[in-house]
């Protein structure tokens, strides 16, 4: 409303949520963008992404003409491939949010684990209006280790979470942003968005979520 008010458009990354978990359209955004490459297609083996609009008149004369002015258009194997996910998306992601809620609670009662950041926990800031606009909380969550060298060693001990940078798979993916996507930022620009070197992303998998927390388990205990 305050966006609209001032005549801007309002424009959500979906990514994490999807259409299943949340629809920002139904909320009043005027475009959302999607990583295909991610949930959508769920299985690691496409780039992509999508831009979706109710404005028409945005889609054919903004969105659509830079389209078709730049080529950035997935080939047919690719949408085949993207489309083949899709039709498990719902399926997924159900399994994807209950796995990530067992892994939260997990994680926000351990010991070695000095923050649990994940929308689903009731200590979470952004609970409250995860639980009233979305339909369950995602697969993403976050954790801190209170150190560098503690993160290094979780990473280093995980046997059946992979170490990757991407998310949205069928498989767990874990990352430490300090030293992979957040490398290049500086340090106090890092710290200031609450990303600690202590600081491990996850999104959680489909494997048995006891599985998941047996590994985990382990490489905290290291």
């Amino acid at each position: 409303e305050i966006a609209h008010r001032h005549g801007a458009r309002v424009v959500v990354d979906n990514t994490f949520a999807t259409p299943i978990v949340q629809r920002p359209l139904a909320l009043g955004a005027d475009v959302v963008v999607h990583s295909t490459t991610k949930y959508i297609n769920g299985h690691g083996t496409v780039i992509g992404g999508a831009v979706v609009t109710n404005d028409t008149v945005l889609m054919e004369e903004g969105i659509g003409s830079l389209i078709k002015f730049t080529g950035g258009v997935p080939s047919a194997f690719d949408c085949w491939l993207t489309n083949l996910g899709l039709k498990t998306l719902p399926l997924r992601m159900r399994q994807h949010v209950t796995n990530a809620m067992s892994v939260a609670g997990f994680l926000h009662t351990h010991p070695a684990v000095t923050a649990t950041h994940y929308p689903g926990l009731t200590s979470h800031p952004g609970h409250e209006i995860a639980a009233r606009q979305m339909d369950g909380f995602g697969a993403m969550l976050a954790f801190d280790l209170g150190s560098y060298e503690a993160a290094v060693r979780f990473l280093d001990h995980v046997r059946l979470c992979t170490l990757a940078v991407s998310l949205g798979n069928i498989d767990t993916l874990v990352e430490h942003p300090a030293s992979m996507t957040h490398r290049v930022v500086d340090p106090q620009d890092r710290v200031a968005a609450g990303i600690t070197d202590g600081l491990v992303r996850m999104s959680v998998g489909l494997e048995a979520a006891e599985d998941i927390l047996a590994d985990v388990a382990q490489a905290l205990d290291r």
